[in-house]
């Protein structure tokens, strides 16, 4: 469990938003709803690295190129994957690159 998870339940509880004495029930039901996030945020399978599009000048070496929009921290051992991208939109772009979170 994170800090941060447990820091919002001690405040929680401080604030005697399950009662006085705490009501159990509400407390494990808020526990339920913390770990129901955070098992969702795990099932996301990809994770957006950027779009990638056919450089505007040719170049023997590059064959797509792209830009990310935020820090990013990939961890070692995740699956890199480029998925064609099948739009009509003339800005769009060619390639969308991410990487796997959750191989199963």
């Amino acid at each position: 469990m994170q800090k941060e998870h447990i820091d919002e339940m001690k405040r929680r509880m401080e604030s005697k938003e399950f009662g006085t004495p705490a009501d159990l029930d509400l407390v494990n039901e808020a526990w339920a709803k913390i770990l129901a996030e955070e098992i969702s945020k795990k099932e996301q399978r990809f994770e957006d690295i950027t779009g990638l599009w056919v450089p505007k000048r040719e170049s023997a070496k590059v064959a797509y190129e792209g830009r990310t929009r935020e820090d990013l921290e990939i961890p070692k051992g995740s699956k890199v994957i480029a998925f064609y991208n099948k739009s009509e939109s003339e800005g769009a772009p060619h390639l969308n690159l991410v990487w796997v979170v959750n191989e199963n």
